[in-house]
């Protein structure tokens, strides 16, 4: 029943949520045949042009690392960092749940038993939307003449994965807080961006939430990302067993 009515809250925001992302990698490949034929035009950037822009565009001259800069290190986790959040946004007990929440606390369960099946059924949806997004990418690369490998493909789905759960996490502890959906979504994209500017200027490889998210350190150096993986993992535990003790105290 709990698992059910888990889906039920969710699986709108999950399905639209997973075929925007989809349909974003698939138009992500489609454009390196455009990269390609402005590639030749890079070597007439202007002296003055920063190096840090010369060293992106210099990585965008494979498809290999196009794909990461265009799709793993921007539009996936800036989509999929808004994903995470609405899929971790709001609750059962949410108002306007026609009845659910009432219902909910009249069965023999307990609350945090409650959050911990949302929590579970949020976290496989949001594997999914990390997953499926990431093997598009390999799946639809020979349409345009490239080949992109399976294996680091699912290597950076679940690194998004992992990095995302975090935010997911912090959205339901959001979602403790608040009786609606909308208040948690916009706090929750709004620590997501400050995060985001505050790793723009620590110029540190692989340090930090979104960097982690797009497997940074793998991607250059060929090492899995263990101890960001580690890290996201304590911190996302630690978010729920917030939300958990404060859904227990929390007066219906």
């Amino acid at each position: 029943m709990l698992w059910y009515q888990a889906w039920l809250e969710t699986r709108s925001r999950f399905v639209i949520g997973l075929l925007v992302l989809i349909v974003l990698a698939v138009g992500t490949v489609c454009d390196y045949l455009a990269v390609v034929k402005l590639m030749p035009l890079a070597g007439a950037l202007p002296p003055d042009t920063t190096g840090r822009l010369r060293a992106v565009i210099e990585l965008q001259r494979t498809f290999h690392g196009y794909v990461w800069v265009q799709w793993f290190r921007q539009t996936f986790a800036n989509a999929g960092a808004i994903v995470a959040v609405l899929l971790g946004s709001g609750t059962v007990f949410t108002r306007g749940s026609d009845g659910a929440a009432l219902f909910t606390l009249s069965l023999p369960v307990l609350r945090a038993d409650v959050l911990r099946v949302r929590w579970i059924v949020g976290l496989a949806e949001w594997l999914a939307a990390s997953i499926v997004p990431a093997l598009t990418v390999a799946l639809v690369a020979p349409a345009i003449g490239q080949q992109y490998a399976i294996g680091p493909a699912v290597l950076y789905g679940v690194s998004a994965f992992v990095a995302g759960t975090v935010l997911y996490s912090g959205a339901a502890l959001l979602s403790t807080m608040f009786p609606d959906v909308w208040r948690p979504l916009l706090l929750g994209c709004g620590i997501a961006v400050v995060l985001a500017v505050v790793e723009m200027a620590v110029p540190m490889r692989g340090v930090g939430l979104f960097r982690v998210m797009s497997a940074e350190r793998y991607f250059y150096t060929g090492a899995v990302p263990w101890i960001g993986w580690l890290s996201c993992a304590v911190i996302s535990t630690a978010l729920f067993a917030a939300a958990a003790r404060r859904l227990n105290r929390r007066d219906f």
